[in-house]
């Protein structure tokens, strides 16, 4: 599989797991395995100038994600 079918399944992952666990736990965890892959692949595709504007929106992504993860239980604590 190549890096950016990676990325693409990992940022499905992330959508899977908000909407079947409404920002659940495994959200929490689709995220970081989403960080994790972004971690691996980037250097090869910088390297390759492959798929670049993926890469960084996949980071954007995760970002975004995460930050409305964080919101939504601080939201539920308060």
């Amino acid at each position: 599989r190549n890096a950016a079918d990676l990325l693409l399944q990992r940022m499905n992952g992330v959508l899977r797991a908000a909407v079947t666990t409404n920002f659940g736990v495994r959200c929490d965890e689709a995220i970081s395995a989403l960080y994790e892959s972004i971690d691996r692949v980037l250097p090869g595709m910088i390297a390759r100038c492959e798929d670049l504007s993926l890469l960084y929106f996949a980071r954007s992504f995760a970002v975004v994600l995460e930050e409305a993860l964080r919101q939504l239980h601080r939201k539920d604590t308060v």
